[in-house]
């Protein structure tokens, strides 16, 4: 798990239909030590991890990734330059299967975009 470790959930508002984190970037977790040492990027299997345990805290359950329609990373994510990000979650549930669209950004910038279907 990464939350708490790589990452935490700072703030959580209802913006219509949407749930929007603020997400705190751990800058000093040990996972920059090898990627990369000097120029320091949040992986994209970390980012799409991060998304899948955002959204089990707002529906409550574990889940497991169905699909990824759609995964796309825009920008690297240094934590030292953007320690604070936010990820806006749309959440859709239909027989025990989640379909999140999830968006994680700053004010400039879009880092990562999923897709996906989740099950419990």
């Amino acid at each position: 798990m990464l939350i708490n470790d790589f990452f935490s959930i700072e703030n959580k508002t209802q913006v219509e239909e949407n749930v929007v984190f603020a997400i705190k970037m751990h800058k000093n977790h040990k996972v920059y030590d090898g990627h990369f040492p000097s120029q320091p990027v949040a992986p994209g299997v970390c980012l799409a991890q991060m998304v899948k345990e955002i959204c089990e805290t707002e529906v409550g359950n574990e889940l497991k990734m169905l699909e990824a329609r759609n995964m796309k990373f825009m920008a690297v994510l240094n934590p030292f330059e953007n320690e604070i990000v936010s990820v806006d979650l749309k959440i859709k549930e239909e027989n025990d299967v989640f379909r999140i669209k999830a968006h994680c950004k700053n004010e400039e910038k879009s880092f990562f975009k999923i897709d996906a279907k989740y099950s419990k």
